[in-house]
């Protein structure tokens, strides 16, 4: 539903009073079922109840058995982190560049041919 957010706020929420959030879960749930499922979509010319039900339902997968486990957030340290003072490097190294690097054989024919050519 492309507009589903307007749709829900001029056609449920309008106008109501709900003197808790379990009365306003409660008639959600007959609206969406009752009358948002029934009536007939404008593109599709179908009951969003009628194609969740036969279509969509159908291929939905079971819940995992273990609840989620969201991420836990957390402030950083308000003191600041000292260098270490073991001997080993704070950082990675990178290896050494010295080491003479090879070329292939079609580089350095390549490589001559041009000297040769001026």
């Amino acid at each position: 539903m492309e507009r589903g957010i307007p749709y829900i706020r001029e056609d449920f929420f309008r106008g109501e009073t709900f003197r808790d959030l379990d009365d306003l879960q409660a008639r959600a749930v007959l609206w969406c079922r009752d009358l948002a499922g029934t009536r007939i979509h404008g593109t599709t010319r179908r009951a969003p109840r009628v194609v969740f039900e036969t279509e969509e339902q159908p291929t939905l997968l079971p819940l995992a058995p273990e609840p989620f486990d969201p991420p836990t957030w957390a402030s950083a340290p308000s003191t600041p982190i000292t260098p270490s003072t073991s001997s080993a490097p704070s950082t990675p190294s990178r290896p050494s560049t010295s080491a003479p690097q090879s070329t292939s054989a079609a580089t350095r024919a390549w490589s001559g041919s041009i000297a040769t050519a001026s």
